[in-house]
């Protein structure tokens, strides 16, 4: 089964690798501080108004998820290369990242 994310209503898309993933299996959301739509919160988590939804989507579809705090240009290498289930928030969709990545 491929990577399934539940969109949130949110003009910012998820970004993610095309490496199978299973539901049991935990997927990396990997993020960058970007108050008000990324505020690192004091578990380790995420909260914001791109963050939350994600959480929500994830925990809605019953998808395990660690959140690990990384800076911008090594979420685009992360994903590039699709070595593990890893998704990245916030990112518009382009041409160029469409070439590497799945949004929803």
């Amino acid at each position: 089964m491929t990577n399934r994310i539940i969109s949130a209503a949110i003009p910012l898309c998820f970004f993610c690798l095309g490496a199978t993933c299973h539901a049991e299996d935990k997927i990396t959301l990997n993020y960058n501080e970007r108050p008000p739509y990324i505020v690192p919160a004091a578990d380790g988590s995420a909260t914001g108004l791109t963050a939350t939804p994600a959480a929500n989507a994830f925990s809605t579809a019953g998808i395990p998820v660690t959140w690990t705090k990384i800076p911008p240009n090594r979420q685009l290498i992360v994903v590039q290369e699709n070595k593990s289930a890893n998704c990245a928030i916030g990112w518009f969709k382009n041409s160029e990242r469409e070439t590497f990545a799945k949004f929803s």
